[in-house]
């Protein structure tokens, strides 16, 4: 399982944030047709952490984009991404061993779309849990 399947599958999981957006978590872009509230994820950048030993982590940082008709819910939806994520220490899926934080968060309306956007970013390290 690779950490973007094994961290969709967290979110869409977690009661709090699929109350608010139900199973609208997208990849780069909300497809057309789909409606709002959703969130679109993407991988930011994928620094590693190499050691002499063998042994590496992977520390990808995550934006999520929480999208709504107003800015109490985009940041409600934030809230909960937050909620979460961050801080979260433990296997993501059945064998990536993780640590979450949160990155950064802004706020932002788009004119073109008529939407307000709460992004959230999240530093990932994991290594896959050996048996």
């Amino acid at each position: 399982m690779d950490i973007e399947v094994a961290l969709v599958a967290h979110l869409l999981a977690d009661d709090e944030l699929t109350a608010l957006i139900g199973n609208r978590l997208f990849p780069l872009a909300i497809p057309e047709g789909e409606k709002t509230p959703a969130v679109v994820w993407q991988r930011v950048s994928s620094p590693r952490t190499l050691s002499l030993s063998g042994n590496s982590a992977d520390s990808p940082r995550f934006q999520f984009s929480a999208y709504a008709d107003d800015l109490v819910l985009a940041r409600r939806i934030a809230q909960a991404l937050n909620n979460a994520l961050d801080f979260f220490v433990g296997v993501l899926g059945d064998k990536i061993k993780a640590q979450i934080i949160q990155a950064d968060y802004r706020d932002s309306y788009e004119h073109e779309t008529g939407l307000y956007r709460s992004d959230v970013d999240f530093f990932i390290y994991y290594t896959n849990k050996k048996e």
